[in-house]
């Protein structure tokens, strides 16, 4: 067991997260601590993760596969039709071109890396490059159509999926980013003194128009998961995810992790097979069972890829 777990504990628990707590923290500062945080962090955890099971030796150029010798595999289910509920609907033609081998896969993710975004495959921990620098440190990703977005804190940022080139929303002080449909939900930033998720029918339209809907959250999460009829909601480190429906929030039962108690950088429901996907601060796939939390398999990508945060899935026809 890590020894820095009654530490991370103790300051989740000491993390504002309602507007009646006395201390608050910038998102941004946030971020730095973690940051340094994981610097100093050993591997390890409550889920042990078994370094000797990745091969890989880091991200390879635009198309070029990367192998890891991952063990277990997440579940797959059916096709769906929407691009941004709950990762149903086709894959980019852009992710298709760039990693063939891996866009066809049953079970396919993008993801955010200190390497650039990545085509990754949590079935067996293969992944290649989409394009390479990437400022995006998000633990939330909203995906819609050819399009990528997350939160840049002070604006909504995205990109295409063939074109690395950077839009920005006019500003807009947010803390993450999701997709409904073809709608985007933005959680209002911590500092604007607001608990609130607000709904945009489009990105050109982010502080530009009022939102068609807003909505108060009870507790201010770190990231969020758009799915079909459901928002799912996390902290950064921690053994709960939280399920509210969607459009009212209505609290839906917790989904709690078996044996897991760590970091959480990023998460996806696969609401066709009944399963959630948890990436840790190791780069490796948790996948557990929605309805008992219980754990199903663990996937490691890469034992180098430590910033690899916040990832959207889609299913292929299997």
């Amino acid at each position: 067991m890590r020894s820095d777990t009654g530490m991370r504990r103790a300051a989740r628990d000491r993390t504002p997260q309602a507007l009646g707590d006395d201390t608050t923290m910038h998102p941004a500062l946030g971020f730095l601590l973690l940051a340094s945080g994981l610097a100093a962090i050993a591997c390890g955890g409550n889920v042990v993760v078994d370094n000797d099971a990745r091969s890989s030796d880091g991200a390879g150029a635009a198309g070029g596969i990367v192998t890891s010798g991952g063990t277990g595999g997440a579940g797959a289910g059916n096709s769906g039709s929407s691009s941004g509920a709950g990762g149903a609907g086709s894959v980019p033609e852009g992710v298709r071109r760039a990693c063939p081998e891996i866009a066809d896969q049953p079970l396919v993710c993008v993801a955010n890396s200190e390497h650039g975004m990545l085509v990754v495959s949590p079935s067996d921990g293969r992944y290649c490059s989409l394009y390479g620098a990437n400022e995006n440190g998000s633990n939330s990703l909203g995906v819609i159509g050819n399009h990528v977005h997350w939160c840049g804190y002070t604006q909504v940022e995205r990109r295409a999926f063939d074109d690395p080139t950077l839009d920005f929303s006019a500003p807009y002080s947010c803390d993450a980013v999701t997709s409904w449909g073809d709608k985007l939900l933005v959680l209002r930033g911590f500092d604007s003194g607001f608990q609130e998720l607000e709904t945009f029918g489009s990105f050109e339209e982010i502080g530009v128009v009022e939102p068609e809907s807003t909505t108060s959250f009870g507790r201010h999460p770190f990231m969020i998961s758009g799915g079909a009829n459901s928002l799912y909601s996390a902290w950064h480190a921690d053994d709960v995810i939280s399920e509210h429906a969607l459009p009212d929030l209505a609290p839906r039962p917790d989904i709690h992790l078996q044996g897991y108690d760590d970091w959480i950088y990023g998460m996806w429901a696969n609401e066709v097979d009944g399963t959630m996907l948890l990436l840790d601060d190791s780069a490796t796939f948790y996948t557990f069972d929605r309805q008992t939390g219980a754990l199903l398999s663990r996937v490691p990508v890469d034992s180098t890829l430590t910033q690899m945060r916040g990832f959207h899935c889609w299913r292929n026809p299997v």
